[in-house]
């Protein structure tokens, strides 16, 4: 509703302004990356945590985060792709390498832009969409399941996995954290080459 709309703008630019005067710093903004799933926040170094800190307590992104609940129309139209798709990039930099083993040489940064509000509105219809798995646990498909040694990923998540794929096998990559494919390039093809073509995985140490 358009009056609805408006009064979430206002009240957002109202508590925009408030924050910016007394300089308060507890967005709820950074629940946007938390998930029961497992996430790699707890594992930042002190450095990092503080630029993460600075990057979720701008009154912008305070203000979008609660507009978004509301009106997401409005979220937009107060702060911009440009300007929220650079915040999301600039927190992905920062917790690039806590995706990592411990002692892994940094991660390379990528600029390419990740679409702050595309990714809410694929959030929201995940949540909408209907459970696969009693589908999928009917599905009797070969399947391989990853998992990097060092992921942040919960263990009981990535055995769902296995569990609702009746035809799966799950394989721990030595060395790797979430993304086995930059941490293990070469294991991690070898692996995929290997159980498309039906031949024995590769031994991965885990």
């Amino acid at each position: 509703m358009p009056g609805r709309g408006m009064a979430a703008v206002l009240l957002a630019l109202m508590l925009w302004l408030a924050c910016d005067l007394a300089g308060w710093m507890q967005p709820p903004v950074s629940d946007i990356f938390r998930s029961t799933a497992g996430e790699p926040w707890s594992r930042l170094t002190p450095a990092q945590q503080a630029r993460l800190e600075k990057l979720n307590s701008t009154p912008q992104m305070l203000a979008a985060s609660l507009l978004l609940d509301v009106n997401p129309g409005a979220a937009h139209a107060l702060v911009g792709d440009r300007e929220v798709d650079h915040w999301m990039h600039e927190v992905a930099l920062t917790g690039k390498d806590s995706a990592s083993c411990q002692g892994a040489p940094p991660a390379a940064a990528h600029h390419n832009p990740q679409g702050f509000y595309s990714n809410q509105i694929l959030r929201e219809d995940f949540e909408r969409i209907t459970d696969p798995r009693p589908n999928l646990r009917a599905a009797h498909v070969p399947s391989l399941v990853l998992r990097g040694e060092c992921d942040f990923i919960k263990p009981s998540v990535t055995d769902e996995y296995r569990r609702t794929l009746p035809d799966s096998q799950l394989v721990t990559v030595k060395g790797a954290g979430h993304a086995i494919s930059r941490g293990r390039p070469r294991l991690y093809t070898a692996l995929l080459r290997a159980f498309l073509l039906g031949r024995p995985l590769p031994a991965t140490t885990a």
